[in-house]
């Protein structure tokens, strides 16, 4: 790696980090009872409560799985979807100016970064779909290991039985 790639790296580690603070921040404070603006806001979407609990967990989890290298792509476009639905859930069901939006817009702006950059993340084979791979075993030999007295007097396979002959000579 560059010295330029690894700053640029750690750049989006610092700005994942601080992405996931927020959404876990925010996510918990949606899930308070006694916070009054979430719950007196979420009354005017109209959408119910339930929404609510469901949002902030969302945002929870997201928030957690935004620092696993794993899932931080996965849980940058779940957030992504999150921040859209709230730009135009306060554009047009709450009518608010575009000033409202400046958080949620740069939130954005670095969730869809973050999915973009950790996007090709290459998945180890196992979880890889459509791919099956024999387990292996120390010496790289696929299935059991075969013990000595196998090896000194192997018995014939189901498919080596047609190379056989019998005792006149004869398949």
């Amino acid at each position: 790696m560059t010295l330029r790639s690894r700053v640029l790296n750690l750049t989006l580690w610092v700005l994942q980090g601080l992405t996931a603070l927020v959404f876990l921040y925010f996510g918990a404070m949606k899930l308070d009872r006694r916070e009054v603006f979430w719950v007196e806001l979420f009354a005017k979407i109209g959408i119910g409560q339930w929404f609510r609990y469901f949002t902030g967990c969302l945002e929870v989890v997201c928030g957690i799985l935004l620092v696993i290298p794993r899932t931080s792509a996965v849980a940058a476009l779940l957030l992504c979807c999150t921040m859209v639905g709230a730009i135009l859930t306060h554009w047009f069901v709450l009518r608010e100016p575009l000033i409202v939006n400046f958080i949620p817009i740069g939130l954005l702006l670095i969730l869809t970064i973050v999915a973009w950059k950790r996007r090709a993340a290459p998945l180890p084979p196992q979880f890889k779909l459509g791919h099956y791979q024999k387990s292996r075993n120390a010496r790289g030999e696929s299935g059991r290991l075969k013990s000595k007295a196998r090896k000194a007097n192997p018995r014939p396979h189901a498919r080596n039985r047609s190379k056989q002959t019998s005792a006149c000579g004869t398949k």
